[in-house]
């Protein structure tokens, strides 16, 4: 077995990377108890598969140290997994990326091959791949791999393969022992381990557009003549999370901005006459003349030649006025353009939002808009 050990620089302080870590897991560890780790193999097979190179990461006295197990032969691959095994019984936390597709169960059954046995569960998992993929359409990303989100940072490797490639440069290598071979095999698994770390900064993306909003401003873009056309809400996020990079999205007629620890928001702003429908149809009568519903107690005093009973569709009072959308009904009244009509509305006017709960149910709403991509 080869073991090779080097300190690697971490762009995130200390203290960043730690508060982003714990706020996702909603724990209080500290870094020496979390472990990076990638495996590479020679399939995609548990069973039937070696695998060959085990790269970690852990917080040591010196700095972050990343290490790298590797088989010389098949017959070292109980020596790499042994060596694995040895940190895990020091860490709390296993991080990975898209591991508990891969990774974790392909380690656990190559244990199962040796004999050997891995208390994982004992452990705390993180999969960056699952914290991070649901956001892919808000960050207008095509692709969700570790590559795609390097690129996305900035940050470009300098390794050329992919894990698929690397399976033949590994024969050779076992078979010819040659240097640029091995170079290139801890080229890709130290790339696959030092992005991983770069790719903690990403956690900030749900931690902020899942949490908690103060509106500190509120104002309104005017068009047409004096009738304002959107309406700009500007927020702070109530924890000290700064996004890696802004993030700027149109989406269904709003305009989303997110940079350091502030979102804003551009929100059309509607002008006209909609439709308060209610519920229980049965118990109003519709007055043609008048285009709406009253309940029945009071109807039954208004001649029959100028009532009918009223359906789903005529059920309903009007309101003129200015309008803003909502992404489910969380404002009362709830006010459409039809009786199926798709959108649903709530009446604009001074001081709508100043329900801090109902406020962040609205935004949370409008982000889950934006998360998924429709327009």
């Amino acid at each position: 077995m080869i073991t090779r050990r080097k300190t690697i620089p971490v762009a995130l302080p200390d203290d960043r990377l730690l508060f982003l870590l714990n706020q996702t897991l909603k724990t209080e560890l500290t870094l020496d108890q979390f472990l990076w780790f990638d495996i590479e193999t020679t399939g995609l097979s548990a069973k039937h598969c070696p695998l060959y190179l085990i790269g970690c990461v852990r917080k040591e006295p010196c700095g972050f140290v990343r290490y790298q197990f590797m088989t010389e032969s098949a017959d070292d691959e109980e020596n790499v997994l042994r060596a694995f095994l040895a940190l895990c019984d020091e860490a709390t936390c296993l991080v990975q990326f898209n591991g508990d597709t891969f990774d974790v169960p392909y380690v656990r059954e190559r244990c199962h091959q040796h004999g050997l046995t891995w208390f994982s569960d004992r452990l705390i998992h993180l999969d960056m791949l699952k914290k991070i993929r649901p956001w892919r359409n808000l960050l207008g990303l095509s692709g969700c791999r570790q590559k795609d989100l390097e690129k996305y940072l900035g940050i470009f490797r300098e390794d050329k393969y992919n894990g698929g490639e690397l399976i033949q440069i590994y024969y050779s290598f076992e078979r010819f022992h040659r240097d640029d071979l091995y170079d290139l095999l801890i080229l890709h698994n130290g790339d696959d381990m030092d992005g991983m770390m770069e790719l903690c900064r990403l956690l900030a993306i749900p931690l902020f557009f899942d949490g908690e909003f103060s509106l500190t401003q509120m104002e309104k873009a005017r068009y047409d003549g004096n009738l304002p056309g959107e309406l700009i809400l500007t927020c702070t996020h109530a924890l000290p999370i700064a996004l890696p990079r802004t993030i700027a999205l149109l989406f269904s007629d709003n305009a989303l901005r997110a940079e350091e620890n502030r979102l804003t928001l551009r929100i059309p702003i509607y002008h006209g006459t909609l439709k308060h429908f209610y519920p229980n149809y049965r118990d109003y009568y519709y007055l043609p003349d008048e285009d709406c519903a009253i309940h029945k107690s009071v109807g039954e005093f208004v001649d029959r030649s100028h009532r009918v009973k009223a359906t789903a569709a005529t059920c309903y009072t009007k309101m003129t006025g200015t309008f803003l959308r909502q992404p489910s009904v969380i404002y009362s009244p709830a006010l459409y353009e039809t009786h199926k009509g798709s959108s649903v509305f709530f009446p604009y006017e001074d001081g709508c939002f100043s329900d801090p709960v109902l406020f962040n149910q609205y935004l949370q709403g409008i982000i889950s808009l934006a998360k998924s991509g429709k327009e």
